[in-house]
């Protein structure tokens, strides 16, 4: 996957052991609101990118893809480079059930049985179009 330039929000939720989908979309709604403004193109896909503690979600950036190499911040909007690299890609139906327990099942059954060497140096990405995710986990390649 090649790296991009994002702009952004960030979701911190009240509790870190929730999950909070309709927060999220929220947020997702909010950033297209202000990068509309911006003048961005808002019609890239939506990308999420969870940070996680062992309770659960810590905070959740709220992003999209964006042509330009620096961003001043206007509108409340922060940015960032988000890398590329090598990564294993879930491709699910956007339904927070079968999000979540296909999520555990790869982490606990995938990645050992398949001997998958998760990068902790980059981000998992999920990419959102309207029936799906892709739910992308930075791998560390034989050849990197």
């Amino acid at each position: 996957m090649p790296s991009m330039n994002v702009v952004y929000l960030t979701y911190r939720p009240e509790k870190e052991n929730e999950h909070p989908f309709e927060e999220i979309a929220s947020c997702f709604n909010r950033l297209t609101e202000l990068a509309t403004r911006e003048g961005f193109d808002v019609e890239r896909p939506r990308i999420g990118i969870p940070v996680t503690s062992q309770r659960g979600l810590a905070s959740y950036d709220c992003c999209i893809e964006v042509c330009v190499t620096s961003y001043d911040g206007g509108q409340g909007l922060s940015f960032k480079a988000v890398p590329g690299g090598s990564y294993y890609v879930l491709v699910m139906e956007k339904d927070s059930e079968i999000i979540g327990s296909s999520i555990g099942r790869f982490y606990q059954e995938y990645v050992t049985r398949h001997r998958l060497f998760i990068d902790p140096g980059r981000p998992v990405l999920e990419f959102y179009t309207e029936d799906t995710m892709r739910y992308c986990v930075p791998i560390i390649a034989e050849d990197d």
